[in-house]
């Protein structure tokens, strides 16, 4: 509504600045808005519920044991290819996501996952934060399960799926997060990521 005068563009007289098409083309107030209100500070309560069963998962089958052996891992839902094509177990997709071999594995990725995670459920509306844990459990389970026979588990998979969301989101709001989040969504992820994934591999 402010009044301007731009003699190149409005000659002598003022006019309000949306009836400029200079204006009209620059003025997004979404953008303005998101930019102003983003922030990370939001509590991350489905992270910690994930965390959460995570842990009970691992203890619950654990017990006081330092490790679980190959057999409780897939009696417990441990990814095995030959069950999951042969017996259509396609449940273990999902259940892979939420064992852990010993109490080291179980640390590292929960680390991993509050600290990558809390930061996108704080990004993302919580719908879609969902779909992104759902959709990369189940991926890279998938996936694993083609690369090989041998059983597995962790959460390694959900947190780099996380770290894809981050770097999504970064690449296309870049523009306009505020200065102090940027790093959160950069390629400061890349280097975590790598690791994840050797940890993964090896």
């Amino acid at each position: 509504n402010t009044p301007v005068r731009f003699p190149v563009l409005t000659g002598e007289r003022w006019v309000d600045a949306r009836e400029l098409e200079l204006f009209r083309r620059l003025y997004e107030p979404a953008r303005i808005h998101f930019s102003r209100t983003f922030s990370l500070r939001g509590f991350p309560i489905i992270t910690l519920v994930l965390v959460l069963v995570e842990v009970i998962m691992y203890f619950g089958l654990a017990g006081k044991a330092p490790s679980l052996s190959v057999d409780a891992l897939v009696r417990g839902g441990a990814k095995v290819s030959a069950n999951i094509f042969e017996l259509g177990e396609t449940w273990r997709l999902w259940t892979a996501n939420l064992l852990h071999r010993d109490v080291l594995h179980l640390l590292f990725n929960m680390v991993f996952l509050f600290n990558v995670g809390g930061t996108i459920e704080n990004a993302y509306r919580k719908q879609d934060y969902a779909l992104i844990l759902i959709c990369s459990a189940l991926g890279t389970t998938l996936t694993s399960a083609f690369w090989s026979l041998e059983p597995s588990v962790g959460a390694s998979g959900i947190v780099l799926g996380l770290f894809g969301a981050a770097s999504v989101f970064g690449a296309k709001y870049a523009d306009i997060l505020p200065r102090r989040y940027r790093r959160y969504f950069g390629g400061a992820v890349l280097p975590y990521a790598l690791l994840i994934l050797y940890v993964g591999l090896a």
